[in-house]
């Protein structure tokens, strides 16, 4: 197995914490000067949140995530990728007016149904492996 890159915790909750602040600071931009009302809004810069959040994690467990992590997240990922719009458009249905509540009410349902949408697949996949 691979180590981890050698980053020190300081380094990685420095980096992590610049990462954060781009990212807060693009989606205020785009809050403040775009027309589309907060319904979508695709981040340049959460890949580099994505990415050094990871290795931040990677750095203070000091050891790589283990196959079975790394297949949850990535089920988790897509699914929050392509459920949250979704949830968006029902909270707009809904009434749920702009800001910090729906933007909280998106997150924790777009990673509530993903997590469970990931435990049915995997669980599947898994029975299907022991039936054969």
């Amino acid at each position: 197995a691979l180590n981890p890159p050698s980053w020190g915790r300081r380094k990685a909750c420095f980096i992590c914490t610049v990462a954060f602040l781009c990212c807060a600071a693009e989606a205020t931009g785009l809050h403040i000067f775009s027309p589309n009302e907060d319904k979508y809004s695709y981040l340049l810069s959460t890949p580099l949140l994505a990415f050094s959040g990871l290795f931040s994690i990677v750095q203070v467990r000091n050891r790589w995530i283990s196959e079975i992590g790394a297949r949850v997240l990535r089920h988790m990922s897509l699914t929050i990728y392509c459920i949250h719009p979704l949830i968006i458009e029902a909270a707009d249905a809904c009434g749920v007016p702009r800001g910090i509540c729906k933007w909280l009410l998106v997150t924790v349902l777009s990673v509530a149904v993903s997590a469970a949408y990931t435990w049915f697949c995997i669980s599947i996949r898994e029975n299907r492996r022991l039936k054969k």
